[in-house]
C-alpha cells in the first residue's frame, strides 16, 4: 500500500521558498502570543530596543522547562548577536541560583546549578556567559553580547 502523506509533505516542502527555509527569523519559529513567556519576552524586547539594541526577532526556545517553576523561555536574535532568555513568573528572581563552573584542559566547561530554582542536571560544552536580572536569566556564548546586555539591563 502506498502512503501518500509523506509524498505530499515532501512535495509541499519543496515549494517553500529557499529564503524562508534559511531565514534566521523564520516566521514558523516565532514565539507565539499564546506562549507563557510571551509577555515577558515582549517586555525584554522593548527594554532592549529603547536602549539601542535592535531585536530582529523572538523565537521559540528549547529551554522553556529547564528549571523548576520556570514560566518559559525565548530565543532572541538581535543586531549584535543571539541569546536565550529564561523567565520565571513575575515576583520571582534568579538571585538564589548559584552557577558552578568546572573547566577541563581542552577548554570545555561543565556548569552545575545549585539553589533556587532547581535544575536537575548540568550543562556541558563551550563557555557560556550569564546575566541574572529579576525574573530574567539570559545566556549566550558571546561574552561581548552578554557584557552589553548586562550594562543595558543594569541601567533599567
Amino acid at each position: 500500500m502506498i502512503r501518500p502523506f509523506p509524498l505530499v509533505l515532501a512535495l509541499f516542502a519543496s515549494f517553500i521558498p529557499a529564503r524562508a527555509q534559511n531565514d534566521p527569523c523564520d516566521p514558523r519559529a516565532l514565539l507565539p502570543t499564546t506562549d507563557p513567556a510571551y509577555a515577558d519576552a515582549v517586555k525584554l524586547s522593548e527594554t532592549l530596543s529603547r536602549n539601542g539594541i535592535q531585536v530582529r526577532c523572538v523565537l521559540l526556545s528549547k529551554e522553556s522547562q529547564m528549571f523548576d517553576g520556570q514560566l518559559g523561555a525565548a530565543f532572541f536574535r538581535t543586531e549584535i548577536g543571539d541569546f536565550e532568555a529564561l523567565f520565571l513568573a513575575q515576583g520571582h528572581t534568579w538571585d538564589n541560583l548559584k552557577i558552578l563552573q568546572i573547566r577541563d584542559a581542552a577548554g570545555y566547561v561543565k556548569y552545575q546549578f545549585r539553589g533556587s530554582p532547581a535544575h536537575p542536571g548540568a550543562w556541558e560544552g563551550k563557555p557560556v556567559y550569564f546575566v541574572k536580572h529579576g525574573n530574567e536569566f539570559l545566556h549566550s556564548l558571546d561574552s561581548q553580547l552578554v557584557s552589553k546586555l548586562r550594562q543595558t539591563l543594569k541601567e533599567n
